[in-house]
Order: C-alpha cells, then structure tokens, then sequence
C-alpha cells in the first residue's frame, strides 16, 4: 500500500479535526494553529514548514513529494485519536478490507463470476493485515533501555545526565526527545538528541526553569520517558519572537511590581512595531496540588508599551501532568485566543471565547480556581469561565505571566501567599 494514500487519508482526519476544511486557501497563520493544536495533543512539535510541505503548500526542488519523518507521522496519527502510525496503517487496512467484503454482489450470476476476484482480493487484504500487525508487534516489542535521568533536578543552570542501555544490534533510529514544550517559544530542532549504537550517555544543559518530561523514542515507539525539574529561586524574565529561543532580559522592581522597561526593550532590538513577547517564569518547589488550588496575579499591558498589536496578557499554571493557561487580549482579537485546560485546547478561530477580549491599560486582577475536576477563571472577582477537565494535572511546578509587548505584574499569589522574589513562598 502506498504510503502517500495513508498520508492524504491521515491528513484529511486531521483536517476534520482542526476544524478548517478550506485547506487549499490555508495562511502562514492557520500553520501556526495547526501547529499549536498538534503540540497541545500530542506533545509533540511540527514546524510549519513540516505542515507545509505534508500538505502540499510546499515541494522539493524538484517538485516530488517528500515522505515526513516518522515523528511527524506519529504525531498526526496520535492527533486522530491513534497510538501510533502504526495503529493507523492497521484499522485503515481492516477497514478497506472490510468495505471490500461489503460491497461483494449478492446476486448469484454475479457471485459466480466474482467470486475468484473476490477470493483473492480478500486473501491480499487479509495478507496485508497479518503484515502490518505482525511488522508492528515485530518492531515494537518491548525493550528496556535502563532510560534514566541523574542530576535531574536542580537550579539552573542544570546539565542532565541521561543514561540508557541500547541493545547490540541498535541503528539510528534511537533518539532523546529533551521535553522542551512551550508552545509560543519552541524550536523543534533542539528538542531532539540523537543517539548512537555503542553510546551509553548523552548530556543537556537546561539554562531556563521549567518542568519537562523527556522521552526516549527508538523510531516511532516510545520506550522510556523521565522528568527534568529545572528550578530558580527568583522570578526570571525572558524575551522572545514567535517560534523562537528565549533570552534571558533584565526586568525593574518598583516596590512588588515586576516590570520591563521600554527603552531597555528597545536596545535589545525588542521594537514596538515588532511582533515579541515577554514573560516572568517561577519553579521552584511550590507545595500546592494544581487540582486544587487558587492563583492570582495582578496584571497589566498598556498599549503604550504593549507592542505591535492585541497587547496579549497570559496567566498560566504548569502541573506535572499538564497545564492551565488562560489567555487575554484585545477587543476584537478573541480568534487569536487560546485557553489550555488540561486535555482541552480551545482556539478562539473555532471556539467562543469573546469573554477573553478585554484591555490591561491599567492593573487588573486575574485568578484561576482549581476543584474537582473544574476550572474557573475570574476577572477582577467576577466569574467570566468554566471549564471541566478529567485528566488530572498532579502537583504545582511553575507559574509563568506573560505578555505581548512590555507588561507588568504585581503580586502574585498562590493558595493565599504571595510568590516572593527571595525564593520563598
């Protein structure tokens, strides 16, 4: 079976999914949804080029089509509701196999002189069943690699040790996938470290807090994973454009508000009339349980210091199991909205979520309320969101804010006390 039918079918569930059928009409920033939409689901990141060229708006040179890595086509296939693309290639094989049953003629002039073709195309496809099943249990059998991480948890900057066991007869397939997820900042390119036959050891040096969960993948499969607890005991602050690294950018304390200054941002090449964003990240061991908990912070992003356009405003809670992150921006810009809660990601292209259009001219109090499985999501006490969740989000690991453009923050509480810059609680 050719695997470029299995692609163009995989694609069009995902098409379905995402919500936008007019594929053939698709801009630069549907891409990016699509890519964001892929990452919240899966956990896995495919660039936009990747899109591109997986959905034809991009070629080689030569004009042919070029089969994605199978990362790429894990991820689509998980995105559809599939294990893997494995468990794809297998029930859309079973499934021609059984509309060719259904469509053989029940007349019995037409039986007889169909019945010879039908005998053999049935053999073929229960051929190609008993192949796909036996390849993928053949290939993905399970094997224990010793996957562990040393030094896994500690202030930055934090060099990790990964350590593993590789079976003798190991090829290039076998890599790391080193946890780094955000999804406004991600470069995919550094998220994977690939692993050779005879190698026993591989290093990260993690230079920003944030909680990861790191992978090891031979091909498609995933055989092992660990956590990496990278901590600080300060607020940092960071800066950056869309899809690209972070860098680290020194940030003014006025009493307890936390701020970047204009000027500042402008001789580091941070423009007003430039696209970027700025955030303040803390983790450190914070002793809440993100499935019950009260976080709150006052915020602010002027469209005097706000950048180009929307002046986003992002409250955000990371758990070891997942997040939540409640995202504001300006009237009339709720399509560029996302709000993750958990399993649930909601884009503001194909979701109302008009309740998130508000201005931060001046200081405003935004709080997230965890209970039972609920979130609520409160604007200067008032009550603007629900959203229930079943996977649970475990324990507290961090908390970022986050702005597009030069925001503030002042006094930012979790449970009742306020987050300190002298690394307490």
């Amino acid at each position: 079976m050719q695997e470029e039918v299995l692609l163009k079918e995989c694609c069009r569930r995902v098409v379905a999914k995402f919500g936008n059928p007019d594929v053939d009409n698709w801009k630069s920033e549907d891409y990016i949804a699509l890519s964001k939409s892929l990452f919240e689901s899966t956990g896995i990141s495919i660039s936009t080029d990747t899109l591109k060229r997986l959905f034809g708006k991009k070629k080689s040179a030569a004009g042919e089509y070029i089969t994605p890595q199978i990362a790429t086509k894990n991820a689509i296939a998980q995105y559809v509701g599939f294990e893997s693309w494995a468990a794809f290639k297998i029930e859309y094989v079973k499934s021609q196999a059984s509309s060719a049953q259904e469509n053989v003629p029940n007349r019995k002039t037409q039986y007889n002189r169909t019945f010879p073709a039908v005998v053999v195309a049935s053999v073929i496809l229960l051929l190609s069943v008993w192949f796909a099943i036996f390849y993928t249990r053949s290939t993905e059998q399970t094997i224990n690699v010793h996957f562990k991480a040393l030094n896994n948890k500690g202030k930055i900057p934090l060099l990790v040790e990964y350590g593993f066991k590789l079976p003798p007869d190991a090829d290039t397939s076998f890599f790391i996938e080193l946890g780094y997820k955000d999804r406004l900042f991600h470069d995919p390119g550094k998220n994977i470290l690939k692993i050779n036959s005879g190698q026993s050891t591989a290093f990260e040096s993690y230079q920003f807090p944030d909680w990861h969960k790191a992978k090891i993948y031979r091909g498609k499969q995933v055989l092992d994973s660990t956590t990496v607890y990278a901590t600080y005991d300060k607020w940092m602050g960071l800066a950056g454009f869309y899809m690209n690294p972070l860098a680290e950018i020194n940030y003014v304390i006025a009493s307890d508000k936390m701020y970047f200054d204009p000027q500042y941002m402008k001789e580091m090449d941070f423009l007003p009339t430039k696209h970027y964003l700025t955030e303040f990240r803390y983790f450190n061991e914070l002793n809440a349980d993100g499935d019950s908990c009260v976080l709150s912070s006052m915020l602010q992003n002027s469209s005097s210091t706000g950048g180009k356009s929307c002046f986003d405003v992002w409250l955000e809670l990371i758990c070891e199991n997942g997040m939540i992150s409640i995202q504001f921006v300006e009237p009339g810009c709720q399509k560029y909205t996302n709000i993750v809660v958990s399993e649930h990601y909601l884009d503001g292209r194909y979701n109302d979520l008009k309740v998130f259009g508000k201005t931060f001219e001046v200081e405003r109090e935004v709080k997230i309320a965890t209970e039972k499985g609920l979130l609520k999501a409160f604007l200067e006490g008032n009550l603007i969101f629900e959203k229930k969740y079943s996977k649970k989000l475990g324990k507290v690991k961090g908390i970022k804010t986050r702005f597009k453009g030069c925001g503030s923050m002042r006094k930012t509480v979790l449970n009742g006390r306020q987050i300190q810059n002298s690394g307490s609680l």
